[in-house]
């Protein structure tokens, strides 16, 4: 799998977001427990998330079309920045009254990473070759796995004993990280993307380009219609993410209200995921290899759904982490399949435009549940938001199974079309 790491700009983008993760799951784990310790408040706690999905909902295709126009690059470059900026706000908040700039913060973050996120995803089949496209998507899953074990234990341990400071500087100088990182990546000569597009738009009339933005968001979301893998993507991630959002809100409940634990036992849940991942991130290439990506989408899917209602009838501290871990491995195998398939089954012209609308529709089904478990929770408990996650879980595995039974880790051929000078694609 590391072999992938001889590219010498991939390495690079590898490297930065290595680094980057490791601040965010410092940052996300420590700062999801400090509203709530700081507030009491399940509702409050559950504002922090919903905040962070409605510029998702409300800006998600948009963003993917100037990220298909602008420099992906200087794109991302840019994001770090202006996140490194945002998060020192954090710095002001030491008590309740103050917990409004963490709402600014969270709403500010999630703007941003609005054009990162999708240009993260689109530069990769640029900097790989397609051969290597799955074990690239698995490297990055490998990033994530690891950082889990890391960034938690380090957030929860820098709260608990120096308190949130210290968190935001480590996140911080982990941005910076990322910046210098992407500074030195030379993008391949072929790779002019944007480039042309912002040329010839320079003279344009504002009504002009207003209608060419339009005109190429739509052409965005007729490819995802147009393709039967890419709909079902869309399909079943509505589902599991609609579950996500009870266990955004939920889970943290259920560490402290039937657990028991604090800040540091918290962390020790997404640390087991990442034990998990880290296994899923070395064997997921090599179940691509042998395995039709709908039935393996469709039984990592389930299975998660199904430890999930074991560490839910067993409350014990030791079972919930060994159920976190299988749900950590089961996570990379349906991540690392989705993120393959849609970009195998997308031109490099639209992938900003199909990864914005895919984060779009996601955030859009999280925010419903989010909102469930903000306003319903204190009434029916994190135990029935939870059981009603592992469901989902398990109805949107069923309905992999049946729609992406064609689906393969084969580049699907993509014509570009004459009537719009290459930027429709026929599947």
């Amino acid at each position: 799998m590391f072999a992938a790491l001889r590219n010498h700009n991939f390495a690079l983008l590898w490297t930065g977001q290595f680094v980057s993760l490791i601040g965010d799951y410092t940052l996300a784990v420590a700062l999801a427990f400090y509203v709530l310790q700081l507030t009491g408040s399940i509702l409050q706690t559950g504002l922090m998330f919903i905040i962070e999905a409605v510029p998702s909902i409300l800006l998600g295709t948009l963003a993917g079309v100037f990220v298909d126009r602008w420099d992906r690059r200087k794109t991302m470059i840019v994001s770090n920045l202006l996140q490194a900026g945002v998060i020192s706000l954090l710095l002001l908040v030491h008590s309740p009254a103050l917990i409004w700039l963490v709402y600014i913060v969270a709403l500010l973050q999630s703007i941003i990473s609005l054009f990162f996120s999708p240009a993260l995803r689109a530069i990769t089949p640029v900097l790989v070759d397609e051969k290597q496209l799955s074990v690239a998507n698995s490297l990055e899953s490998f990033n994530d796995s690891v950082t889990r074990l890391v960034g938690p234990l380090l957030g929860g341990a820098l709260l608990t004993l120096s308190g949130l400071n210290d968190v935001v500087f480590v996140d911080a100088t982990s941005f910076l990280f990322a910046v210098l990182t992407l500074c030195l990546i030379v993008m391949p000569r072929q790779q002019t993307q944007g480039n042309q597009v912002q040329k010839e738009s320079k003279n344009s009339s504002l009504a002009t380009w207003k209608r060419t933005i339009w005109r190429e968001w739509l052409k965005g979301l007729r490819a995802v219609r147009k393709s039967q893998v890419l709909s079902g993507l869309f399909v079943v991630a509505g589902i599991t993410m609609l579950g996500q959002g009870f266990i955004n809100v939920m889970f943290v409940v259920y560490v402290k209200m039937v657990l028991h634990g604090n800040g540091l036992i918290f962390s020790l849940m997404p640390m087991a995921q990442g034990v998990g991942a880290l296994f899923g991130s070395f064997l997921i290439a090599r179940a691509h290899q042998t395995i039709r990506p709908g039935p393996l989408m469709a039984f990592c899917l389930v299975v998660i759904g199904a430890a999930t209602f074991v560490f839910l009838s067993i409350p014990a501290l030791p079972l919930v982490l060994l159920m976190i871990a299988l749900i950590g491995f089961l996570v990379v195998g349906s991540y690392v399949t989705k993120q393959t398939l849609v970009q195998l089954n997308t031109l490099d012209s639209y992938r900003g435009r199909v990864f914005g609308a895919l984060g779009t529709s996601e955030w859009l089904t999280v925010l419903v549940g989010m909102l469930l478990a903000t306003l319903l929770g204190g009434r029916l408990g994190p135990v029935f938001f939870l059981g009603c996650s592992a469901i989902l879980y398990i109805l949107a595995g069923l309905a992999a199974l049946v729609l992406l039974r064609h689906a393969t880790m084969a580049a699907v051929p993509l014509v570009k079309s004459r009537n719009d000078q290459g930027n429709k694609s026929t599947l």
